[in-house]
């Protein structure tokens, strides 16, 4: 992390259709990803397409790093922690799915996700420790960093920002399977933390977590 983005690969799977839809289809993706790509300076060079059961899209995205890249093992005792995004994308989408998340949430979540991030890539350059926050939720993936940059963390759950209805769902018991598989192998200290709260920690996510020099958060649970 720490690279400016250069050059991007896209990887494409249709569901099966016609090809005029097919055409159509593809030109919608190409557009809207060489307008993102575009406003990072960086070009889609290459890829692949295929058919399948399902849309599914990816890219694999290369740049260069003039400094020391940013890693999980750099974060220091006293750093702050900043999220990029506010956390509940996993809860929001799987509630959807499920026909039992509130259209407006969801509409004002996807509006977040399509948000591009680059500004904050640029502010959060001199940050001593990155990391994306997805699969293995918060609690995950800043433990990962805990254990790489041999210090502890400490988050206050009600600094936590999250996305509209995100608690409401996740009290309601509407959590993905792989919450459930996160949670059950792992022991974490859990001192006066509504259980709701602390899953909240522990669910897939889109956003970024960053260490900086900043002061601390106040401390009302340890992960």
């Amino acid at each position: 992390m720490r690279a400016t983005p250069q050059a991007a690969l896209i990887s494409i799977t249709l569901p099966r259709m016609s090809e005029p839809l097919q055409r159509r289809s593809m030109t919608e993706i190409m557009h809207a990803a060489n307008e993102v790509f575009g406003s990072e300076n960086a070009a889609i060079v290459g890829g692949h397409s295929t058919m399948g059961a399902e849309m599914s899209l990816g890219f694999t995205v290369t740049g260069l790093c003039e400094r020391t890249p940013i890693t999980n093992a750099g974060a220091r005792p006293g750093d702050a922690l900043i999220l990029t995004r506010p956390l509940g994308s996993g809860v929001l989408l799987a509630a959807e799915m499920q026909g039992a998340a509130d259209g407006r949430d969801v509409a004002a979540l996807l509006r977040t996700m399509a948000t591009p991030q680059g500004d904050a890539a640029v502010a959060l350059r001199m940050a001593h420790a990155m990391t994306d926050v997805t699969g293995f939720g918060l609690a995950g993936h800043l433990l990962s960093i805990c254990r790489a940059s041999g210090v502890r963390a400490e988050l206050c759950l009600d600094n936590l920002p999250l996305y509209n209805g995100a608690l409401e769902l996740a009290e309601e018991g509407h959590f993905r399977q792989s919450t459930r598989q996160i949670l059950r192998p792992r022991r974490w200290s859990t001192r006066l933390v509504p259980e709701r709260s602390f899953c909240m920690t522990h669910k897939p996510q889109v956003a970024c977590l960053q260490q900086y020099r900043k002061r601390p958060l106040r401390t009302s649970s340890e992960s």
